[in-house]
């Protein structure tokens, strides 16, 4: 009995153990790596969006968004947009499309361009969309592109662009430098409360009958 009630306490212990709060890490859930502009460089414009897709496996909370763009007809100071969209864009246009998450971002120099984030993506598959909301925010920036899509520490899974029709499409689409750092969510505090609780009781349980 005694070495049963061992038993079930190391299980238990583990349990408590598993259901404490994730340490928060970030790492990327989409990392494309830096572009070597061997394709040449798109303009990001009013009319021209470029998207790269992504997926994860848990719910992650998003730290950073970040795009390498060079200066092109733009300047320091211009803005443009990352938009989240959930399921696939293809063969949608870009004013059909419902964002989860916008977000502005600022050109300040040639190469990656981050803007801090905070919100919570679940498991699933996503788009990440580059774009400018008007010519007002920049006259246009370039996306340098790359020939390979499997580059970076975390790949894209798909790239688009919008095509003669305006509707995204991966057909040509070029390879760019995109990347998103997230976090795992931590379990909520209440869940290993409970767990600590149910050790602290079993504890209690067999000190009792010890007694």
């Amino acid at each position: 009995m005694r070495k049963l009630r061992s038993t079930l306490t190391a299980v238990l212990g583990l349990g408590v153990i598993a259901l404490l709060p994730r340490v928060a890490s970030a790492s990327f859930v989409l990392d494309t790596g830096t572009p070597d502009g061997s394709t040449g460089s798109f303009v990001l414009s009013t009319s021209s969006s470029l998207a790269a897709e992504f997926s994860i496996t848990t719910a992650e909370q998003v730290t950073s968004l970040a795009a390498y763009l060079t200066e092109g007809s733009g300047q320091p100071g211009d803005t443009f947009t990352f938009d989240i969209d959930s399921g696939s864009i293809l063969g949608q246009t870009k004013n059909s499309l419902t964002s989860l998450q916008s977000i502005q971002g600022i050109y300040t120099a040639d190469g990656w361009n981050v803007t801090n984030t905070n919100f919570t993506l679940g498991a699933g598959t996503y788009w990440l969309v580059l774009e400018v909301d008007s010519k007002k925010d920049t006259s246009g920036l370039d996306v340098p592109g790359e020939s390979s899509p499997a580059n970076g520490t975390a790949p894209a899974l798909a790239f688009a662009v919008p095509g003669t029709s305006g509707r995204f499409t991966s057909n040509g689409a070029p390879a760019i430098g995109v990347q998103i750092a997230a976090s795992p969510v931590p379990l909520p505090a209440s869940a290993w409360l409970l767990g600590s609780g149910l050790l602290a009781g079993f504890g209690s349980l067999a000190r009792r009958r010890r007694g």
